[in-house]
This record gives C-alpha cells, sequence and structure tokens, in this order.
C-alpha cells in the first residue's frame, strides 16, 4: 500500500472511530484531520537526523501516525494514557501494517522504550513546561523536543515560563493557512 493510500486510510479509519468515540471535535473532524497531516509532513522535514522519536499524548496518532507512515526506517513509539485511543491506535497499526509505530502507553517514569529516544514531538498535548517535565522525568538527555504549536505570541509565552536559554531553541513556521509553529528544543 502506498503512503498516500494509508494516509487516507488513516483518516477514514480515524473519522470512523470518532463518530462512535469522540477523539477529535465531532464537527469539522476531516478538516482537523486534514491540517494534522499536513503538520505532520511540515514536521518530517525536521526529524532527517533522529531514529528514535516519541510522540507523547499521540491521542488519534497526530502526528505519531502519519510521521511513521513516511518515515519506514525510523522508530516511532506512540505514549498515549487513554485506552480507547490504545483500542484505536492498535487498529490502525495493525490495518495499515506500520512496523515502525510502536505503542509504549503513557509517558510516565514507568514508560519502558527499547531504544534512547533522540527524539520528542508532541502536538495539543500540554504546556511546553509540562511536556519538558514530563519527557524529563523518564528519559535520558540529551534529546531535541519538536512541538507543534499555534500562534507565535504563545510560543514565546511558553518559552519564556519554561526558562529555556536562548541558544536551545528556533522557532520554525509552519507553511500552512493558519498560524502553526514548530518549537525546536534542544534539550541537554
Amino acid at each position: 500500500m502506498s503512503h498516500d493510500n494509508k494516509i487516507e486510510l488513516f483518516k477514514t479509519e480515524t473519522i470512523k472511530f470518532n463518530k462512535k468515540h469522540n477523539l477529535i471535535s465531532k464537527k469539522n473532524t476531516n478538516k482537523i484531520l486534514e491540517e494534522a497531516v499536513e503538520e505532520a509532513a511540515a514536521l518530517t522535514k525536521h526529524l532527517k537526523t533522529y531514529i528514535n522519536i516519541l510522540d507523547i499524548g499521540t491521542g488519534s496518532g497526530l502526528p505519531g501516525i502519519p510521521i511513521a507512515i513516511g518515515n519506514k526506517h525510523k522508530n516511532i513509539y506512540l505514549a498515549e494514557k487513554n485506552s480507547k485511543k490504545i483500542y484505536h491506535l492498535k487498529k490502525i497499526i495493525r490495518t495499515l501494517k506500520i512496523e515502525n509505530a510502536i505503542l509504549v502507553g503513557p509517558a510516565n517514569k514507568n514508560t519502558k522504550i527499547e531504544n534512547k529516544i533522540d527524539c520528542v514531538v508532541t502536538k495539543a498535548f500540554a504546556s511546553t513546561k509540562k511536556t519538558i517535565n514530563i519527557a524529563n522525568s523518564f528519559l535520558e538527555k540529551p534529546f531535541t523536543l519538536m512541538l507543534l504549536k499555534g500562534k507565535l505570541e504563545t510560543v514565546n509565552k511558553e518559552v519564556a515560563e519554561a526558562n529555556i536559554k536562548k541558544e536551545n531553541y528556533e522557532i520554525i513556521k509552519i507553511q500552512n493557512k493558519k498560524e502553526k509553529h514548530i518549537l525546536k528544543i534542544r534539550n541537554e
């Protein structure tokens, strides 16, 4: 199955599951998924040097599943605690035969990951400070965080709140219709 077919099937299955279980807003499910897949593609461009990537709070599999589909040679670990979402993720991984997507349960000090994580990705998970604290609670440094965020002023506020040194972060604008950014943080 081609990359594009897998992405389409991921979207179809997620929409179908969402009708019963409400993973994503029911109003604009299609649009939300479309944008999220677009963001995952934008993120992928910045993941070239990373091999073991952890998606914390992946939810319905965003951005982790599209990243796994587009990067067969990378290990994509998916951290999620909600059992309905885990059920959906298991089904997606099985149906689409995504061999490089690995479910690891909730992200906390009991999380077991066989490889050293070199990059953490998240979308709509938590504040930057909270994300860093959670990642630091069970991951060995150094690693990079690539956080999908919205408006620039919010990103700047979160950077200040998390007290990140200027030389350790970069804000990358995603070229799409909405104001979206990737906050890249070197965590050493």
